[in-house]
């Protein structure tokens, strides 16, 4: 069985940010931390427990970004793909996600495969687009917020329970080959091992560059929302600020 995974590398959630001048990306200091998006780790994880399950299972790992998107890779290859591309950009944000799709379907016809597995969004866009507009550019079955995943090899089916909601949950059946988006809490992603950790160091990451003509180029841009509170701020001893906030309200006719 082949299973292809696409992750993404996305800055911590605590990075702070700023908007370029012609507000076309976001910029990050070079100082960001970055690691594999959270919901990808548990499509992964969901990966190598199908593989553990089926004998002769492949996992190939893939993702589009910068070059330091390499460390995503090592990590996913720690864990236990066996496999790893590397669509190599150094501005990412370039690439919308309708864009990206059509990069990673085209990765897809070229690479055989059974099942994709996606992370049902990623943790800095939170678009939850790129599963489904995958599997629309492969016409393939597809199914978004898994939450339990049962693969027949022999039948070529998945039985999946979908999360609707807090309270409801819907169970399908795919044939595959198929697309799943899989939501957080489906499992425990693995900590890699020391042995495994060394090993990925070695293996050999396939990069394929990107050519990025302007018509290429997202035609999305990023604004600040507006300003709509203004922040009083009180400073100094309990009676002080007791008594300016009481001239704040009075002021405002509060009181």
């Amino acid at each position: 069985m082949n299973i292809l995974v696409f992750i993404k590398q996305v800055p911590h959630v605590e990075s702070s940010f700023e908007i370029s001048s012609n507000g076309s990306t976001i910029e990050f200091s070079s100082q960001t931390a970055y690691a594999i998006n959270s919901y990808d780790e548990y499509a992964l994880e969901e990966a190598l427990i199908l593989s553990e399950k089926i004998s002769h299972t492949i996992i190939t790992v893939v993702t589009i970004g910068r070059q330091d998107a390499e460390t995503a890779l090592r990590r996913a290859l720690a864990m236990g793909a066996h496999f790893a591309y590397h669509y190599v950009t150094e501005n990412e944000s370039i690439f919308s996600s309708a864009q990206k799709a059509k990069i990673l379907s085209q990765f897809a016809k070229n690479h055989p495969f059974d099942l994709i597995i996606t992370g049902t969004m990623s943790m800095d866009s939170a678009h939850a687009a790129i599963g489904p507009m995958i599997a629309a550019h492969l016409s393939i079955p597809w199914a978004t917020h898994i939450i339990a995943l049962d693969v027949n090899p022999i039948a070529k089916e998945i039985r999946a329970t979908r999360e609707i909601d807090v309270s409801t949950r819907q169970s399908i059946t795919l044939p595959l080959p198929a697309l799943i988006s899989v939501q957080s809490g489906i499992n425990r992603p693995r900590y890699p091992t020391l042995s495994h950790t060394l090993r990925a160091k070695k293996q050999e990451i396939y990069k394929i560059a990107l050519n990025e003509h302007p018509h290429q180029h997202s035609q999305c841009r990023f604004l600040l929302p507006p300003r709509t509170k203004e922040t009083f701020l009180l400073r100094g001893s309990r009676e002080e600020n007791a008594r300016a906030l009481y001239e704040y309200l009075r002021a405002r006719s509060f009181l």
